[in-house]
C-alpha cells in the first residue's frame, strides 16, 4: 500500500473531532517552571520528556517555539535509538504542521516517518493515528481515502482503547457520508454509539446524534426520534450529577435538535460560565457555545440576541481562523466573512419585523438614561456633603494647630524665664547655698515638666503626622512603672505625695514598650500635678476574663462632668493649673488615648470633685 502524494497542499480540513485531540491535554503547561527544570536536568530520559512537554505548551503561544523543542526531543530520542519516543516526537510535528500550520506536504512527510518508527515500536495507538491523519489529507485532495482510514480502525482495533477505535470510527462516518455512502455510514456511526455507551456517557450523546442525523437522511424518523428522547433522558441524568463544558455541549446539540430552545439557551449560559471560570478559557469551545447561543435566540425569535451572539461569533472565529491558518489565512477570512455575511443579512431581514419592538426598547433605554443621570446627580451632591465635612474637619484641625502654638508659647516662656533668672542670680551670687539647693529642686521639677510638655508635643505631632505604628512585643510592666515612678520621685517629694505600687513584678502584656512608658509616665505626672501636698497615688492591677486591667487612682482635686466630656478633645480648653500651680498643654492625656488604643487597648476615667480621680487601662492578653 502506497501513500499518498499531494495534488494540492493548502487543502482545507475537514475533520477535528476527536482525531488527535485525546494525546493533547487541554490545560496548559507552566512554560518558566518546565524551562526551569530543563536547566538542571542531566539524564537524556529526563530532557527529552522536558522538551517533548515545551513543545507542546507551546502549540498554543508560538508555534516556531513549538517546532524547536519537538525538534529537540527528536534529536535526543534518535541518538539513543529507541524508536517509541522517536514516533511520538514524529507524530506531534505532524500534528503541529497539519492543525496549527496548515501544511499539509509537511505533514505527510512527518507522518510517513512515523509510521516507520511506529512499527518498530509497535505502537498501535500512533499508528491508528498517524492512518486516520493520512486519510484525511487524501479526502482533501480528492485521493482514495477509504484504505487508509480502515487502517486506522484496524490498528485502533488492536489497542483495545476506546477512544482511539471512537475516533476512527468517527472519520469513517465523515468519509462515508460526504461520499453519500449512508448506509455504510449508517452502520459505523452504530457501532461507534455502541462502544460509547458502554465507556462514556456523554460521548454516546455525541455519537447518537451522528446517528440520527444519518436515519433521518435515510427517511428512518421515527426511529431517530426514540434514539433522541432516550438521549434527552441519558443527558438530564448526566446534568443531575454535575456537568462541564464537554459534557453540557452535547446536550445543548440534542436539545437544538429537539427544538427545545430555552432548554438550549440555559444550558448554552451554564456551558459559558463553567468555561469562563477556567483559568485559560478555551476559545475553540466558547466559539461553538455562542454558535449554539445564536441558534437557540434564534428558534425563539430573540433577533436581537440573536444578532449579538453572532456578532461575537464572528469576532472570535475570525480571531481563531488568524491564529490557526497563518498561510491560507486572506483566503480563508474572504470565505468566511461571506458565509457570515449572507447569516447576518438574513438575520437583519428578521430584524425590520421585530422594528416596533426596538422602539420599545429605545424607550426603556432613555427611562434608564434619566435614571442615571438623576443618580450622578445625586453623587454630585454627596460629594459635596463630604467636602463640607473634610472642610470642617480641616478647619477644626487649624484650630487645634493655632491652640497649641499659644499654648506653647504661653507655657514654656515661664519656665525658661524662670530658669534664666535662677541662672543670673546665681552667678551674681546673690543666692545662698541654702537657697541655691532649694531653687535646684524647684528648677528640677519645673525642667521635668518642660520636657514632658515637649515630649508630648512632638509625639502627638508625629502621630498626626505619619499615624502610631506599634512594635508589639511581650513586656514586663512593673519594672517600666518603678523607672517611671524613679523619673518622678523629686516632684512627688516636693509635694510629699506617697506613690504606692501594687503592681506584681510578673505581669506581662503584649504592647509597645515605648508607648506603655509613655503611657504611665502622663498619667502618673498627670495625678502628681493634680494632687495635694500629702495626698496618695495608688497603682492597682487585676485580670478579668481576657483583659488585664491597671488602675492609677489619686486623691487629687477631681473633675466636673463638663470636664470629664471634654478631656480629650484637644480643640476644647481642658488644660489647667495643677495644685502647685503646674503648667501644662492638654495634649499628655490625648496622646495617651491614642497609644492606648493603636496598642488595642480600652482608657476609661470616673472622678468626682474634691475627692480624686482613677484612670483604668485595659489590655487584651
Amino acid at each position: 500500500m502506497r501513500l499518498p502524494t499531494l495534488k494540492n497542499p493548502l487543502g482545507f480540513h475537514l475533520l477535528t473531532l476527536f482525531l488527535g485531540i485525546s494525546i493533547f491535554s487541554r490545560a496548559q503547561t507552566n512554560v518558566l517552571v518546565l524551562k526551569k527544570q530543563l536547566e538542571v536536568a542531566t539524564s537524556d530520559t529526563a530532557q527529552y520528556q522536558l522538551y517533548h512537554a515545551l513543545g507542546t505548551a507551546y502549540r498554543e503561544v508560538n508555534i516556531d517555539s513549538s517546532l524547536y523543542f519537538l525538534g529537540q526531543a527528536l534529536h535526543i530520542a534518535q541518538v539513543r535509538k529507541d524508536a517509541a519516543r522517536t514516533a511520538q516526537s514524529m507524530y506531534r510535528l505532524g500534528h503541529v504542521y497539519m492543525y496549527k500550520l496548515s501544511d499539509e506536504t509537511q505533514a505527510l512527510e512527518w507522518l510517513k516517518k512515523c509510521v516507520i518508527s511506529a512499527k518498530q515500536a509497535k505502537d498501535n495507538v500512533l499508528l491508528a493515528r498517524c492512518y486516520g491523519i493520512i486519510g484525511v489529507i487524501a479526502d482533501h485532495q480528492n485521493l482514495p481515502q477509504e484504505e487508509w482510514l480502515l487502517k486506522a480502525l484496524e490498528y485502533a482495533k488492536k489497542t483495545k482503547d476506546w477512544q482511539t477505535i471512537a475516533a476512527a470510527y468517527n472519520v469513517l462516518t465523515v468519509v462515508y457520508t460526504k461520499k453519500n455512502k449512508f448506509a455504510e455510514a449508517e452502520q459505523v456511526a452504530f457501532e461507534m454509539m455502541k462502544l460509547c455507551e458502554k465507556n462514556s456517557k456523554a460521548r454516546w450523546i455525541w455519537a447518537c446524534l451522528d446517528y440520527c442525523k444519518l436515519l433521518i437522511t435515510r427517511g428512518k424518523s421515527q426511529e431517530a426520534q426514540s434514539y433522541l428522547q432516550k438521549a434527552s433522558m441519558v443527558g438530564k441524568s448526566l446534568m443531575a450529577k454535575g456537568g462541564n463544558s464537554e459534557t453540557i455541549y452535547p446536550l445543548i446539540q440534542l436539545e437544538l435538535q429537539l427544538a427545545h430552545y430555552e432548554n438550549a439557551e440555559k444550558l448554552v449560559q451554564q456551558g459559558m460560565d463553567i468555561e469562563r471560570a477556567k483559568p485559560q478559557p478555551d476559545s475553540g469551545t466558547l466559539l461553538l457555545m455562542y454558535k449554539a447561543q445564536h441558534q437557540a435566540y434564534a428558534g425563539q425569535r430573540k433577533f436581537q440576541q440573536a444578532y449579538e451572539s453572532q456578532q461575537v461569533y464572528i469576532n472570535l472565529a475570525l480571531n481563531n481562523r488568524n491564529k490557526e491558518h497563518k498561510e491560507s489565512s486572506e483566503l480563508q477570512m474572504t470565505r468566511l466573512q461571506a458565509a457570515l455575511d449572507r447569516e447576518k443579512q438574513t438575520t437583519e431581514i428578521m430584524m425590520l419585523a421585530e422594528q416596533k419592538k426596538q422602539q420599545q426598547a429605545f424607550l426603556l433605554s432613555t427611562i434608564v438614561i434619566v435614571v442615571l443621570l438623576v443618580g450622578f446627580v445625586f453623587l454630585l451632591q454627596r460629594n459635596k456633603s463630604r467636602i463640607e465635612l473634610q472642610k470642617a474637619e480641616l478647619t477644626m484641625l487649624n484650630t487645634t494647630k493655632d491652640k497649641l502654638f499659644a499654648i506653647l508659647s504661653h507655657d514654656l516662656r515661664s519656665p525658661v524665664a524662670g530658669l534664666k533668672n535662677y541662672l543670673m542670680l546665681t552667678d551674681w551670687g546673690v543666692l545662698t547655698q541654702a537657697e541655691f539647693a532649694n531653687s535646684t529642686k524647684n528648677l528640677t521639677v519645673q525642667l521635668n515638666n518642660v520636657h514632658t510638655m515637649l515630649d508630648n508635643v512632638l509625639n502627638w505631632s508625629f502621630s498626626q503626622m505619619r499615624g502610631i505604628r506599634p512594635k508589639r512585643e511581650n513586656v514586663e510592666v512593673a519594672s517600666i512603672i518603678e523607672e517611671e515612678i524613679e523619673l518622678l520621685l523629686p516632684m512627688a517629694q516636693i509635694k510629699t505625695i506617697h506613690i504606692v505600687n501594687e503592681i506584681s513584678a510578673n505581669v506581662q502584656i503584649m504592647v509597645d514598650r515605648n508607648h506603655v512608658a509613655v503611657i504611665f509616665r502622663n498619667l502618673l505626672q498627670n495625678a502628681l500635678k493634680f494632687t495635694h501636698s500629702g495626698g496618695k497615688i495608688r497603682l492597682s492591677y487585676s485580670k478579668e476574663k481576657d483583659m488585664h486591667q491597671f488602675v492609677i487612682a489619686d486623691t487629687g482635686v477631681g473633675m466636673s462632668e463638663e470636664q470629664l466630656q471634654n478631656l480629650f478633645q484637644l480643640n476644647k480648653t481642658t488644660s489647667q493649673m495643677g495644685t502647685a500651680r503646674e503648667q501644662g498643654t492638654g495634649v499628655g492625656l490625648v496622646l495617651v488615648k491614642e497609644l492606648v488604643e493603636a496598642n488595642q487597648g480600652t482608657l476609661s476615667v470616673t472622678s468626682e470633685l474634691t475627692k480624686g480621680t482613677m484612670f483604668t487601662l485595659g489590655f487584651i492578653s
